[in-house]
């Protein structure tokens, strides 16, 4: 009788412990291809550039440089992964580049690994216009991340002749007549 008792208990344990395998055998499985799917290639469609920026700020209003430098972050989540080109996308609206029409600068696929002060090299940027951008990347084998959300900064004043305001002076009272007698500073010889 007694042996029949440890029977059912080794039994029961027997198979809890099988399907304590089972369900740890399937674990590891899909964490080895949870990590297998990630370092490939499908992992990188969703990794667009994060954090762009545009002479160091995002979103810039009234920047007056001729010629912005471009900063962005490659968010590639895979091991060693690192950028070898890049394609900026310079556009007058953000349909624009919804459009996949870039009219005012479309870098082309540029092979570099920069992606900190990228010079905009576009046709001459206008006083008081905003620009949006995006930017995509390439990685090590070969594929291209999906373009970035679309970003923008704004050019300031570029010229003497953008500027059409007078100087604001409050209204001086002549009543001392200082205005009238045409003032002279007072020197000291030593």
């Amino acid at each position: 009788p007694m042996s029949e008792g440890w029977n059912a208990i080794v039994t029961t344990i027997y198979s809890r412990a099988c399907k304590f395998r089972s369900l740890a055998f399937l674990f590891t499985i899909s964490l080895v291809l949870g990590a297998f799917l990630s370092s490939s290639a499908w992992a990188f469609e969703d990794n667009a550039p994060g954090h762009l920026q545009c002479e160091g700020m995002q979103e810039p209003l009234g920047i007056d440089i001729t010629r912005p430098r471009l900063s962005w972050q490659l968010r590639d989540s895979r091991r060693g992964a690192r950028q070898a080109g890049y394609e900026v996308r310079v556009a007058g609206s953000p349909e624009g580049l919804a459009q996949n029409r870039a009219e005012v600068w479309d870098s082309g696929r540029v092979d570099s690994d920069q992606s900190i002060n990228v010079p905009y090299t576009g046709s001459a940027l206008e006083s008081r216009r905003r620009y949006y951008w995006q930017v995509r990347v390439w990685d090590a084998q070969g594929q291209a991340s999906p373009y970035s959300q679309p970003t923008w900064w704004e050019m300031g004043l570029l010229s003497a002749q953008d500027w059409k305001a007078k100087w604001i002076t409050p209204d001086m009272p002549l009543e001392l007549g200082d205005y009238e007698a045409a003032p002279k500073w007072i020197w000291i010889a030593n």
